[in-house]
């Protein structure tokens, strides 16, 4: 038609032939013809009756006209459902292949017989719905590109539990098949925020075992309740993200629990405004979930937070306390006393106070608050649950005028009082809690003295309010590790390793660090030590530089710095510093010819190259060490144990992954993973390709998880799972199509 607009048109030819698949789609393998059917001993209204003779016109002519001989189960969810469920076992629901044109005639007949959603679903999980009225063709659960040969758990439709549940936003509909046979394997659950669904896969081969899904909100995170057969899925309820103050709700959060087998929505419960930190107690019979509420320089706008308890074992929330937000949680050996903790923040003439809360976990009555005598920022519990450890890092200044001392607070938890401020020294490194020894570990400065601007280090040690031991270290500590047999521990400066024995904290020696640049008491500054990894077999450390291509490795046996050594290669870095120097001199020239020509001052950009992160591991035999260079986008192989460059492999990526058997280590890319074999330390293929595309144009790797098992690893991007056997690094399946994933989780056996 000439008054026609293309989009129409288009809009249009799209809808038709994403129906047709709903009508005429691939070939369709046998199924038990009892899922299809309605129960017989229900009374059938004539409108429920016209639908079901609807349907099985539709089995008869795709039988007859596409794929004679086999079954194709047509049915509707009771004589009187809304929905027309169509069940394919083979397929994917979003993707029509069928070149038949979609008769308009079904949309009017659905209209006429009351069908108010037409759901097309295939046996691993692939949804989508025809919407009668407006022919709208939309997918609601991620298709499947892999099928169980197998009945499995498709969407299944559960009612709101009584009291609190009642009301609840989330459901599933569908026809129910038989219970699945579960995977031999832990199952991998992921959630789908664009669909609002959770879909459970079984790894070993990527099969899509079932999926259901929530009608309404934004789901935010889920876990495993410990000790059960319950995941509890978050939705922090509709809202929008803020520049200034993060998310701003709209609508309250709320947690849904998921049974694991049957794939159904136990119940559901509302929350608070938001979702933060998630704590469960051990036995997995408590849930403590932090709804932080809204900060805003509008009061109106500015909503409470509040911890919300919910006894997991009824699905029934237990209570609900204000809290002063940000907050975190702890929670006592005996999983019995709820501690929030509050951190003290000052900025210009803004400030918030510290705070500190004490609350019975089965049924949230407040037992006691505290605010510390200091301005305190971390928080550590001792093992026993009796002391709770504060750390205040003052104001630490190079200049002894400026300079304030940090305090460690002791706080009884069961009297909920405080016991002692004492003084730690200057610029403290944070709380290090030894859960073996139940010690707590702070590294800090001495404090600077007019004459002497550079001041020593050193370490002390604490349990409760006795101070066990305090231990001159070198200066600047930044860093406290561990030999891998326990026995010594290492504190590390910017260019020196101070050993100390782990049994009573005396000295033993130190070990200069080569190739550090010189003495900055000023922490943050120039090319700092920012990590020091030990190898598995106690032999080297290695010392890793921030913004630098350099690392430096220590022989801890002998005691001494082997080899300073570059990473990277030299030609890359050669190749950025000339186009970087290009771009900048054919901006300079455009400016001045502009301003000679104009008579205006003209401003430009100078370019700089980024900063250089590195990234290392260690081969679990402790021959090689790896390091990552994001700069040049490469992976330096060093011989550990020798101290040199063995080679340099062209790899982007951010981080590392040691497969299970560490024969294979993972380069975790922004989309994309690649393999090297660690006994040949050459790039490996994963079947035809050396990379894994895991993401795509606007799609990115989410997570790599490995299963509980070990022979099996997934990788999740933004719209596709793929699955690997861990030993051989092949490919054993993939799912597509989906629409926005967010995590991955595995099953706890």
């Amino acid at each position: 038609m000439a008054n026609s607009s293309p989009r129409r048109v288009g809009v249009i030819t799209a809808v038709r032939l994403a129906v047709a698949m709903a009508i005429f789609l691939w070939p369709i393998s046998a199924w038990p013809q009892d899922a299809a059917k309605s129960d017989p001993n229900t009374p059938v209204s004539p409108e429920g009756q016209a639908r079901k003779n609807f349907a099985d016109e539709i089995r008869r002519k795709v039988e007859k006209k596409m794929y004679p001989g086999t079954t194709v189960p047509l049915s509707v969810e009771g004589p009187d459902a809304t929905y027309w469920v169509w069940h394919i076992s083979s397929g994917q629901a979003d993707e029509p292949k069928c070149k038949s044109e979609y008769d308009k005639g079904y949309a009017s007949r659905l209209r006429k017989l009351g069908f108010t959603k037409l759901v097309v679903t295939d046996e691993s999980g692939g949804r989508c719905e025809l919407d009668p009225v407006t022919r709208d063709v939309f997918v609601t659960s991620a298709p499947p590109s892999v099928v169980r040969q197998h009945p499995v758990v498709a969407q299944a439709s559960t009612a709101p539990a009584a009291g609190e549940n009642a009301g609840g936003s989330s459901a599933v509909s569908a026809a129910e098949p038989a219970k699945p046979n579960l995977p031999p394997q832990p199952r991998a659950f992921i959630l789908d925020m664009a669909t609002r669904s959770v879909i459970v896969l079984a790894p070993e081969d990527a099969a899509i075992l079932g999926t259901v899904s929530f009608e309404e909100g934004i789901l935010k995170t889920m876990i495993q309740v410990p000790h059960s057969k319950r995941l509890a899925v978050f939705d922090q309820g509709l809202g929008k993200d803020t520049f200034r103050f993060g998310w701003h709700p709209e609508g309250k959060a709320s947690i849904s629990f998921v049974d694991m087998d049957s794939m159904k929505i136990t119940s559901h419960l509302q929350l608070g405004w938001g979702i933060g930190q998630v704590l469960t107690t051990d036995d997995g019979k408590g849930l403590a979930v932090v709804c932080p509420g809204y900060t805003s320089q509008k009061p109106e706008e500015t909503l409470p937070g509040e911890v919300v308890l919910i006894n997991t074992e009824t699905a029934q929330i237990a209570g609900r306390f204000p809290v002063k937000t940000p907050v975190n949680l702890l929670l006592t050996p005996d999983n019995r006393t709820l501690i929030t903790f509050t951190s003290a923040w000052h900025y210009k003439d803004r400030s918030r106070t510290p705070e500190v809360q004490f609350a019975d976990f089965e049924t949230g009555k407040m037992l006691g608050k505290l605010v510390p005598s200091k301005a305190v920022t971390s928080a550590e519990l001792s093992t026993d649950g009796q002391y709770l450890y504060l750390l205040d890092p003052g104001q630490p200044s190079d200049k002894f005028e400026k300079n304030v001392d940090g305090f460690l607070v002791v706080v009884s938890v069961p009297n909920r009082s405080e016991l002692s401020a004492i003084d730690v020294g200057s610029a403290p490194q944070g709380l290090i809690h030894d859960n073996a020894t139940d010690h707590v570990l702070i590294l800090s400065d001495t404090a600077p003295v007019k004459k002497h601007r550079e001041p020593g280090g050193f370490l002390s040690v604490f349990k409760g309010t006795e101070a066990v031991a305090v231990t001159p270290v070198a200066y600047s500590p930044l860093l406290l590790r561990a030999s891998p047999d326990g026995t010594v521990l290492y504190v590390v400066g910017p260019d020196t390793v101070s050993v100390l024995d782990s049994s009573n904290f005396r000295s033993i020696a130190e070990i200069h660090i080569e190739g550090a640049e010189g003495r900055s008491y000023r922490r943050g500054g120039g090319n700092e030590l920012n990590e020091f990894t030990i190898t598995p077999d106690g032999k080297r450390g290695i010392a890793i530089f921030s913004n630098s291509f350099k690392l430096t490795i220590l022989d801890l046996e002998q005691r001494k710095s082997l080899a300073s050594l570059k990473t990277g290669r030299g030609s890359v870095r050669f190749l950025q510093a000339m186009s970087v120097g290009l771009d900048n001199f054919n901006a300079q020239q455009s400016a001045q010819a502009t301003a000679n020509e104009t008579g205006v001052t003209q401003y430009y950009t100078i370019k700089t190259l980024k900063p250089t992160n590195l990234s290392l591991a260690v081969s679990p035999d402790s021959k090689f060490a790896y390091a990552l260079n994001d700069q040049t986008s490469d992976v330096t192989v060093i011989d550990a144990q020798a101290a040199t460059v063995l080679s340099k492999i062209p790899i982007r990526g951010l981080e590392f992954e040691i497969m299970p058997g560490g024969n294979t280590m993972a380069i975790l890319g922004p989309s994309e993973i690649q393999f090297i074999d660690l006994k040949t330390n050459q790039k490996m293929k994963v079947g035809k390709e050396n990379t894994l595309k895991v993401g795509g144009l606007g799609s990115f790797l989410r997570a790599f998880r490995v299963s509980p098992s070990g022979t099996r690893a997934c990788a999740l991007g933004t719209s596709r799972v793929i699955c690997l056997d861990t030993s051989t690094i092949k490919e054993v399946g993939r799912q597509e199509h989906f629409k926005y994933l967010e995590t991955i989780l595995f099953e706890e056996q």
